[in-house]
């Protein structure tokens, strides 16, 4: 990143190691009573093995994730992340997280954890309070996560951050290939919902939206992809470099109001 005097700090083997088996414990817990043929059972068992490699591999720059796995529902269809691969992003969120700071809009909720929620609460009833509010406007993206175009999200990215094996282990998880019933597919836009690092490159992705209202007369608040703003007058925005189809009425995962 281009103001990374703490970067000593982090990549840290022995911490990383340690925040990998606090969040294994987690999972292996909830999914003590599984099938003994679950993956769960194997990675308990091997994880001297795998966790300090894949750890080593971030540190090196060539860490690569396992393929998504597609999963189809009635209702839904679902790319998933392999349990090893959610650690090892988990742990990587963990040393991009000083950075934030430095790049991602102070408006941006969802990058304070489950408690930006309470945070921008508290903010909403602060503006309601202290002046005339005529326009409250709540807006979701519609289907952000899957019409995120890879090439856009990897130039941004190289925008903020300019260590190489930063951005080569971030445009290998954004590029990662997704395996099917009916064979392994490449598209060259959408992302895995849930995964550890969607909230980061959530804030990545809208930063020229963010910093377009900041710079106008506005209270902006922003939760992944659903925003609120407030303005005495309203009129339609449009926002350089990105193209958003808005739907007022929909709800988004991420709505806190």
């Amino acid at each position: 990143m281009k103001n990374s005097s703490d970067k000593i700090k982090r990549w840290n083997l022995a911490d990383m190691l340690d925040i990998g088996r606090r969040l294994f414990t987690k999972i292996h817990k909830r999914k003590r009573a599984a099938n003994h043929n679950h993956e769960i059972h194997y990675l308990a068992r091997e994880i001297t093995d795998w966790l300090p490699q894949g750890i080593q591999s971030m540190i090196d720059g060539s860490y690569s994730p396992r393929h998504l796995k597609r999963y189809y529902f009635v209702d839904e269809m679902v790319d998933q992340l392999h349990i090893s691969d959610r650690i090892l992003q988990h742990i990587l969120l963990k040393q991009l997280k000083p950075t934030f700071k430095h790049v991602m809009s102070e408006n941006c909720y969802h990058l304070y954890g489950p408690t930006g929620v309470k945070y921008a609460t508290q903010r909403i009833r602060q503006i309601l309070q202290e002046g005339q509010c005529n326009y409250v406007l709540r807006v979701d993206i519609k289907s952000f996560y899957k019409s995120i175009q890879h090439h856009k999200l990897i130039q941004d990215i190289k925008e903020h951050y300019d260590d190489p094996k930063v951005q080569a282990m971030l445009e290998n998880i954004i590029t990662n290939p997704i395996e099917t019933p009916r064979g392994y597919k490449n598209p060259g836009h959408g992302l895995a919902l849930r995964g550890p690092l969607s909230q980061f490159f959530s804030g990545i992705f809208l930063k020229k939206l963010d910093d377009a209202f900041n710079h106008m007369d506005v209270d902006y608040l922003r939760y992944q992809d659903d925003g609120a703003r407030r303005k005495p007058q309203f009129k339609p925005v449009k926002v350089r470099s990105r193209e958003l189809a808005m739907d007022p009425c929909s709800v988004g995962t991420g709505m806190i109001w």
